[in-house]
């Protein structure tokens, strides 16, 4: 008798521990499905008081209704340049040689021109219309349609505009090697144009495209700057690379992409274990980074990383560390850009203040107030932007995103982490040098 007591007690204790191991993970997730609704709804609510408009219907209709006529839309008539090109237009820049990475005070190796010229064969007709993008100077973009799942959006025609841009900075650098330096600044406007085209597309990738637009015109202003003395048109172009720098483009993709987040949260995520805890936690560190972006920009790489993240070993928030990357990409580019342009800006307002006064200024704060109004800050390290003279240049920069002085160091060559953004300026007797030894491929 007394075993079999013995034998039943031990039978409820594992009838009982059973029960537990069973219920106990649902009465979690209970909790956790609770909370999580809680705070989804928590920051819908904020949202709905903050941002009335922050879903993305509202966001694809606000843009959408933006958009300027057809005739005044620099998308527009980028597209339309970019479909007059050759089938094979791609692939032969992407074939040649990069005789982007010359010198910027250097004539073309005659072999490399040669060749550059043969392969923009064919393209004078694009080239034409796509010059007329320098008489836009609103920012346009695409009809945006988005699909069910928004984060499926084909975006072929954006990035064809990379082809334009560069299209467009061969011409300048060409036009430029020819003397014909009012032309040569009209192409850099117009390259500028493709990165307005892109306007305020919601999305990382289409303003990730339009940062790159922005740093290919910033190459061409330094090419054709540095291969003869411009007059003509550098208050227009200084003053168009300091409004494009100052496009709120991380604000626009991560309002974006957080409109996107909550769609998947209503749409996809629901049908996935933790999936609305994933878009809960997306929606919430998202909205902190739209937070962060909303400072002025010196203080936001400061902001950034304080904002706290999910453990990435948390199975709850897949999504969430599956966006974050692309967002952290986004924010570092987008201060690099901003600081790169804001750069080359500076450096026209420096040439003009060469052409005035027969020399570079000390200082960027000695260059007159009818020039530049104020030195802007680099929004990478929250200090004055910079400049160094060098015994026959000088270089005005930003420090890039990872906010170390590199002392002005812009090679390409250099690791991203390793360099600086801005634009080199020669000394006139050290423009249009011959091409170094070795600059033919």
């Amino acid at each position: 008798m007394r075993r079999f007591l013995t034998w039943k007690r031990l039978s409820v204790t594992a009838v009982g521990l059973l029960a537990l191991a069973v219920l106990a993970p649902a009465v979690y997730l209970l909790v956790d499905h609770w909370q999580t609704r809680r705070a989804l709804y928590s920051i819908y609510a904020r949202l709905d008081r903050d941002d009335p408009d922050w879903r993305l219907d509202d966001i694809v209709r606000a843009t959408n209704a933006k958009l300027p006529p057809d005739d005044r839309n620099p998308f527009v008539l980028a597209t339309a340049a970019n479909d007059l090109l050759p089938a094979d237009a791609n692939k032969r820049f992407e074939d040649f040689p990069d005789w982007s990475k010359s010198q910027p005070n250097a004539l073309l190796d005659p072999v490399v021109k040669s060749k550059l010229l043969a392969a923009m064969r064919g393209m004078e007709p694009a080239l034409d219309a796509a010059r007329d993008l320098a008489d836009m100077p609103d920012a346009g973009g695409n009809v945006i349609v988005m699909p069910a799942d928004p984060l499926s959006r084909l975006m072929r025609k954006e990035q064809d505009l990379r082809l334009t841009a560069s299209l467009l900075r061969a011409d300048a650098t060409l036009l430029a090697e020819d003397g014909k330096m009012g032309e040569a600044v009209r192409s850099v406007r117009a390259a500028l144009g493709t990165a307005r085209g892109l306007g305020d597309d919601p999305t990382l990738v289409g303003q990730l495209v339009r940062v790159a637009l922005g740093s290919i015109s910033g190459r061409a202003a330094e090419s054709v700057l540095n291969l003869g003395e411009p007059d003509a048109g550098l208050a227009e172009l200084q003053a168009e690379f300091l409004k494009e720098a100052a496009a709120p483009k991380l604000l626009v993709a991560l309002r974006g992409e957080r409109a996107s987040a909550e769609e998947l949260a209503a749409n996809v995520l629901p049908r996935r274990m933790f999936g609305q805890t994933d878009a809960a936690g997306l929606l919430d560190v998202l909205t902190r980074y739209i937070d962060a972006t909303k400072l002025p920009p010196e203080q936001q790489a400061a902001a950034f990383p304080t904002i706290p993240l999910p453990h990435a070993s948390d199975p709850r928030f897949v999504l969430t560390r599956l966006m974050l990357p692309g967002v952290d990409k986004v924010c570092a580019a987008s201060r690099r850009g901003h600081g790169e342009l804001t750069a080359v800006a500076v450096g026209i307002a420096c040439e003009r203040h060469r052409r005035r006064f027969g020399q570079w200024p000390a200082t960027l704060a000695d260059i007159p107030k009818d020039i530049l109004a104020a030195v802007p800050v680099d929004p990478c390290d929250g200090l004055p932007l910079k400049s160094k003279r060098l015994p026959d240049r000088i270089v005005v920069y930003s420090v890039g995103p990872e906010g170390t002085d590199h002392g002005g160091d812009l090679n390409d060559s250099s690791p991203p982490a390793l360099r600086d953004y801005g634009i080199r300026l020669y000394d006139v007797p050290q423009r249009r040098q011959p091409a170094p030894p070795g600059a033919t491929p």
